[in-house]
């Protein structure tokens, strides 16, 4: 089957399975880009959308133009299987379809979600099947379509990265490390001292020729290992919370009303682990290789499918941003000061 029967197939089978129900459209400005979503299913829409709320589009910017629209139905409730050429189903563990990729169209698999999509980059649309909406699992639905998301994004010339990401003033630092390292917990207790707040897990870069970065935020949640909480108690204890499949505990914050969504620009990457000092310390990263190893592996990994332009954008990121250690230390609040006066002081070369 070639790539564009494909799609168009696609697209025939979503029209017989939102020809028997009332469609739900949602859209939302996502790094300066607007993208409609169109939901065959109920359930599909309560489960993507929430992470994406502060960034919903009001009324009057709905007039802008849609870049791009994805359209979703499920099996579960239309039985309609994606055509795949010669009855070849490929791997749910996350995978290109090479067969329907061209040029234009794209086709991919999403790891554990059952999801098959298909992108027309040159037309704006998009179809995505999920075998059954009952079956998500927990912590998609706090960082939903990820995969997806960053197959449009890096065709924009933004690239998502692992890591959390805070801001002051217009100026951004994006946390990187391994999960456990302390991303979620810093940018929580930098959240609840007033910093805008990006992201714990995933932000968005936006790469510009001879301009800084700029990030963006994405989804309005925060996953943390219970272990971490102990600092957090009360942020965490003002909100319903949903312990996910990877033992993380999960929620949605209210970024919508003490968030600007607007971008801000990336001054540097922190890199933190957690140390047995009392006071935290933030230092140059004299190894090279290090900033490469926390933020490119993990990205990656998470978001296959960008390929080459994937690696293209992690590696002007890192290559193009000041990296430093950062000593998380037992105080919190000095962590946090000590976070405020990098923000607000000069960045050594």
């Amino acid at each position: 089957m070639h790539p564009r029967d494909y799609f168009d197939e696609s697209a025939r089978q979503f029209g017989l399975a939102a020809a028997s129900v009332t469609t739900l459209s949602e859209s939302f400005r996502i790094a300066g880009h607007q993208i409609r979503f169109v939901f065959a299913s109920v359930k599909l829409r309560d489960a993507y959308t929430p992470a994406l709320a502060h960034l919903r589009c009001e009324e009057g910017d709905k007039t802008a133009p849609v870049e791009m629209t994805l359209h979703f139905w499920e099996g579960y409730d239309h039985p309609a299987p994606p055509p795949f050429a010669n009855g070849i189903k490929p791997s749910f563990r996350g995978s290109t379809v090479e067969h329907l990729c061209n040029g234009e169209i794209q086709t991919i698999t999403v790891p554990h979600t059952g999801m098959v999509v298909t992108f027309d980059f040159s037309g704006g649309a998009g179809y995505a099947w999920i075998a059954d909406g009952c079956a998500i699992p927990a912590w998609e639905l706090f960082s939903p379509m990820r995969t997806v998301m960053n197959l449009w994004l890096v065709n924009l010339g933004c690239q998502m990265i692992h890591g959390g990401a805070v801001a002051l003033e217009g100026q951004g630092i994006i946390f990187a490390g391994p999960s456990g390292a302390g991303k979620s917990t810093t940018s929580l207790l930098c959240y609840d001292a007033g910093f805008q707040y990006l992201s714990d897990d995933y932000c968005i870069a936006e790469i510009r020729s001879d301009k800084p970065t700029r990030l963006h935020s994405l989804y309005r949640s925060s996953r943390m290992l219970p272990s971490h909480c102990d600092r957090l108690n009360t942020l965490v204890a003002d909100r319903d919370s949903t312990r996910t499949e990877d033992g993380k505990s999960s929620f949605y914050l209210d970024l919508a009303s003490r968030n600007p969504p607007g971008p801000v620009t990336l001054k540097a990457l922190l890199l933190p682990c957690v140390t047995e000092e009392e006071k935290s310390r933030i230092v140059p990263c004299k190894d090279a290789a290090k900033a490469w190893r926390y933020v490119a592996p993990s990205t990656l990994a998470a978001l296959y499918g960008g390929g080459a332009k994937s690696f293209q954008w992690i590696t002007s990121v890192i290559r193009n941003t000041a990296a430093f250690e950062l000593h998380l230390g037992r105080d919190p609040e000095d962590l946090v000061l000590r976070i405020r006066e990098f923000l607000d002081g000069e960045f050594p070369v």
